[in-house]
């Protein structure tokens, strides 16, 4: 990237009396930019893994060889069951995409808003909702600063310790008590995400009662790069 560089951190848990985990992360990375989706079958087991997979590598590549955001939904949608008892996808999903400028756009349906940790503290990205192939999706833009971490993650985090540790789960306060109180300068994505994984898989008692997945980008100035011109992946 011309201005910026990044590095990601990702990890699922899987629900404790499945083999396969319900939630996926695919992740597309050149030098002029990165899109990643993260997608959360509905459900558990192997049937919401296979949605979740075809979901993210449909809408990770197809987006990443330059067709837009709206084929890409189209796609997923004409190819994919839907719920009709709730009216509903059978996949739910985060698509993140970050250009060479560090520009972020981030469209989300019906997964926890993304947090933005710069320098310790928690910010909302200020999102707007529109209809995108005729589904609602949470669309959200921010300029990416040096240092800047942005969390991705699904509903399996804000539901950590249900009915355990934290009767309600942890939500969205609790984790951005958390990310606050674990940050510290130079953290870095992977770190970041393993620590969150594993107060998730805590509350829990070591048996989640929901596949979680959660992604960490770090961007980094050009300046810090190693000089290789490589991303940091």
């Amino acid at each position: 990237m011309a201005g910026f560089h990044w590095e990601t951190g990702q990890g699922t848990l899987t629900r404790h009396d499945e083999e396969v985990c319900g939630d996926r992360i695919e992740i597309v990375a050149s030098p002029a930019g990165l899109v990643a989706v993260l997608a959360d079958g509905v459900g558990t087991g192997i049937q919401a893994n296979i949605l979740a997979t075809l979901t993210s590598r449909i809408l990770s590549v197809m987006i990443s060889r330059g067709e837009s955001v709206e084929d890409a939904v189209n796609m997923v949608a004409g190819s994919l069951p839907v719920n009709r008892g709730k009216g509903r996808s059978y996949t739910l999903f985060s698509i993140l995409q970050i250009d060479e400028d560090g520009q972020a756009t981030l469209l989300e349906m019906g997964m926890p808003p993304a947090i933005l940790l710069r320098r310790g503290h928690c910010l909302d990205l200020k999102p707007c909702d529109e209809i995108i192939a005729g589904k609602e999706i949470r669309k959200s833009t921010v300029a990416m600063k040096d240092q800047d971490l942005l969390i991705l993650y699904s509903n399996g985090v804000e539901r950590a310790g249900q009915n355990q540790e934290q009767p309600e789960g942890w939500r969205r306060e609790g984790i951005m008590r958390f990310l606050q109180a674990a940050y510290r300068p130079g953290l870095q994505a992977e770190g970041l995400n393993k620590l969150l994984l594993s107060a998730c898989e805590s509350l829990s008692g070591g048996k989640p009662e929901d596949d979680a997945a959660i992604l960490t980008i770090r961007i980094l100035s050009a300046s810090r790069a190693d000089g290789s011109g490589e991303v940091i992946l």
